[in-house]
């Protein structure tokens, strides 16, 4: 799918991006940004905090811990003299969801497979929809999240497999990821009550620089209070393949640091739009200090490749049987 046209910036602008990013924690909404020269790279401005009723998806080894791999205050990066930031309240829990079992930790094999689940918009999805298979219908949504908890899975987020994998950590016995691409309204208003009535995280593959951004500050700030991890899926949602140095490094590293400064978190996992990367892409995340990144390569996510790590892809219409085959089928 071809990304969105949007208006030219220099990369000498990010600083007015970064400011105006700090400013929205204080309330305030970005109207526009101006136009540049033609030898610039693309970044759109955010042009209202208000989230868009309708739901259009977007589709889809150094690796040394940063200073905020563990949530240190370092991870403020100068937003000392920022007002405190609002935080949206989470919507009530759903009733009617089973209680997971008691999770029972183990500490290997270290080479574990496991399964991150890849949705994008869990709604039903518009007439005329461009990607309706990228919708997966709340009811649907509903009993996949039913059956991982009858059937023993703990969902967890990337840095705890990380921290399996290669730091000593322990996990659940069944461990399940559940990364939402993009940064939709449903991720609110649907999946984080009943994900916080199952006491389980989320993954938000987060769109820094959205024309319209779906999901207000606050409203992240909430997600992250319940436990959320916050990864970044680029500035403009644009491939990766074939980008010039420059502009690589502003999609991946910049994204990384505009995410640090404006939710003081660690941002340790990169998303590539549409799965889409080559190998200057995988080198730019590395470059970036990132510990991983994920792809839309299905199967399971394992060690030996932290930045192509696989995903299931979850789509509309999949029964419950089928959601429960893509669990443990390894490609």
């Amino acid at each position: 799918m071809r990304p969105p046209r949007f208006g030219r910036v220099t990369l000498s602008a990010l600083l007015l991006l970064s400011c105006a990013l700090s400013a929205l924690d204080a309330g305030c909404a970005i109207s526009s940004i101006a136009r540049a020269p033609a030898s610039a790279v693309e970044v759109s401005p955010i042009a209202s905090l208000v989230p868009t009723p309708s739901v259009e998806p977007s589709g889809s080894a150094d690796a040394s811990p940063s200073p905020l791999a563990t949530g240190s205050a370092d991870a403020t990066e100068t937003t000392a003299a920022l007002p405190k930031p609002r935080v949206a309240r989470l919507p009530r829990p759903i009733a009617g969801l089973p209680a997971p079992g008691p999770s029972h930790e183990v500490t290997g094999p270290r080479d574990l497979g496991v399964p991150v689940l890849m949705y994008h918009v869990i709604a039903v999805a518009p007439r005329g929809a461009r990607n309706p298979d990228l919708y997966v219908k709340p009811g649907d949504f509903v009993a996949q999240m039913r059956y991982l908890a009858k059937n023993g899975y703990h969902a967890v987020t990337l840095q705890r497999v990380y921290d399996f994998w290669h730091n000593g950590a322990t996990l659940p016995s069944k461990p399940v990821v559940l990364s939402f691409d993009d940064g939709d309204t449903p991720d609110f208003t649907v999946v984080a009550p009943l994900l916080n009535e199952l006491h389980w995280p989320g993954v938000l593959n987060l769109i820094v620089g959205r024309h319209r951004p779906r999901l207000k500050p606050p409203i992240v700030r909430a997600l992250i209070e319940a436990g959320w991890e916050i990864d970044s899926h680029t500035v403009t949602h644009t491939d990766m393949p074939g980008l010039p140095a420059k502009q690589l490094a502003f999609e991946i590293g910049q994204s990384r640091k505009l995410l640090r400064r404006m939710y003081r978190v660690p941002v340790n996992f990169f998303c590539y739009p549409t799965g889409r990367f080559d190998a200057a892409a995988v080198a730019a995340v590395q470059e970036a200090g990132y510990l991983g990144a994920t792809t839309t390569l299905g199967g399971l996510a394992r060690p030996g490749q932290p930045f192509l790590m696989r995903r299931v892809r979850v789509s509309g219409g999949e029964s419950v049987e089928y959601f429960a085959y893509l669990l443990s089928h390894d490609r």
